[in-house]
């Protein structure tokens, strides 16, 4: 981006999203003015006469999903094996954050089923009441797939520390997708 001619302008009501209701990716823009994302499902192509982008997958809402519940749950544990398989193909060491949550919890325990050694999982937990804290599923998931552990509890204090440093570290929201620097 700092190569970009031109100023480069702040959206503040995409920051506000973000801190505020912890929004991110709800639409194509970024946390900049004229810089945005591929949506979902969609492909694109910069060359010499511009830049060409298109929806290259779409939701088929006549498309009917035929068979039984056994042999969608079976189909969609394969899926979803393969899919942990292939990001576990690195010539460097894999982890993954653990949250505790369906999504983080259901990764880490086919990877360990995968792996033949413990994958790192990183985990923050913040002291904000029973109703906020998912350690216990973090605990549950630690007892079930063993992997190597970094435990994170941030406090206000702590959080300014890393505040400070966030600016240098990322230009997007930490779950934005590539950017281009044109419209739609």
């Amino acid at each position: 981006m700092l190569t970009q001619p031109g100023p480069i302008r702040v959206r503040a009501d995409a920051v506000i999203d973000f801190i505020a209701l912890d929004w991110v990716d709800h639409e194509t823009g970024t946390f900049f003015e004229d810089v945005h994302q591929l949506p979902p499902g969609h492909a694109m192509i910069v060359g010499e006469n511009g830049l060409k982008w298109w929806a290259w997958w779409t939701l088929d809402p006549s498309a009917h999903a035929t068979g039984t519940m056994d042999e969608w749950a079976e189909e969609y544990a394969r899926l979803f094996t393969d899919a942990v398989k292939l990001r576990l193909r690195a010539d460097v060491e894999v982890g993954s954050c653990l949250s505790g949550g369906i999504d983080s919890s259901s990764v880490v325990c086919t990877a360990a089923q995968l792996l033949d050694h413990p994958m790192h999982a990183f985990t923050c937990a913040y002291d904000e009441g029973a109703a906020y804290d998912e350690r216990a599923y973090v605990r549950a998931v630690i007892e079930k797939s063993a992997p190597s552990r970094t435990s994170s509890s941030p406090t206000a204090a702590t959080s300014g520390r890393c505040s400070t440093a966030s600016p240098r570290c990322r230009t997007s929201p930490p779950r934005a997708r590539a950017s281009t620097r044109s419209g739609r």
